[in-house]
């Protein structure tokens, strides 16, 4: 073999080394890509769901100080049923997209939501004034599951990125599921 021979072979093989190493390289960083757009995929879904658990939050906020009996009520029930329907609705949406959210605070927003549907068959076709009696009647219970509600969405927005988590403590329930059993 001549030197021109081995300088060719060299660079040949030297070429197939680079794009072997370069191949696996961008196949590494490919793979980071797809992992890295699927975790923000997963992080906006979150996202989305807890921020109808925000709106729903701000709502229950609000409240009003009636001063002929110096009780409180919510906002929420100072305009009527249907209104009190409406300003029900984040939750309601928060609830369809609770496999976002941990089962700590799915369990919280169950709570008020069975709040929520007492208050709506004792204020059916009622008039205003009624329906804020029923809102002062249940302000207190409304008033600590939101505080409870409030706590458990900062913790859990604060561990958002955390998917080991979010695993955890979305799965405590989900484990023990047997479809054949159900």
């Amino acid at each position: 073999m001549t030197i021109d021979q081995k300088i060719a072979l060299g660079a040949i093989i030297s070429s197939i080394a680079t794009i072997l190493i370069s191949s696996l390289i961008n196949y590494y960083f490919k793979k980071f890509d797809y992992k890295y757009e699927y975790l923000k995929k997963v992080i906006d879904k979150r996202l989305e769901a807890y921020g109808f658990l925000e709106t729903q939050i701000a709502l229950l906020k609000s409240v009003v100080f009636d001063d002929c009996d110096r009780e409180t009520y919510h906002i929420i029930f100072a305009y009527g049923d249907a209104n009190l329907l409406k300003n029900q609705q984040p939750l309601s949406t928060a609830m369809a997209h609770s496999m976002w959210i941990n089962h700590k605070t799915t369990d919280i927003m169950e709570e008020l939501n069975m709040v929520f549907y007492k208050t709506m068959l004792e204020t059916h076709d009622k008039n205003e004034d009624e329906v804020i009696a029923v809102g002062k009647k249940y302000y207190n219970q409304i008033a600590k599951l939101r505080i409870k509600l409030e706590n458990a969405v900062r913790q859990d927005l604060m561990q958002l990125h955390n998917f080991k988590y979010f695993k955890l403590v979305t799965s405590d329930q989900s484990k023990n599921f047997d479809p054949d059993n159900s």
